[in-house]
């Protein structure tokens, strides 16, 4: 809104505009919060499976390289 409009508005409509915007960026914020857990989460993930993923790697190519030619 324009703030000509804005100063032909009444105290009451601006305090209803207001609580709107308010509960808006309330809800926006909320939603940023999940997102942040989801990715928090995800990163958890990725990270224990690349922990595994480095893991079996070792193990395998240490047993490769004990392993003697038959």
């Amino acid at each position: 809104m324009r703030r000509e409009e804005l100063a032909k508005l009444e105290k009451e409509d601006l305090m209803m505009l207001l609580t709107l915007t308010h509960d808006k960026m309330q809800k926006k914020n909320t939603q940023l919060r999940k997102t942040q857990e989801k990715l928090s989460l995800a990163k958890s993930r990725i990270r224990k499976m690349k922990d595994i993923i480095s893991y079996q790697r070792k193990r395998i190519l240490d047993g490769v390289s004990t392993q003697e030619p038959a």
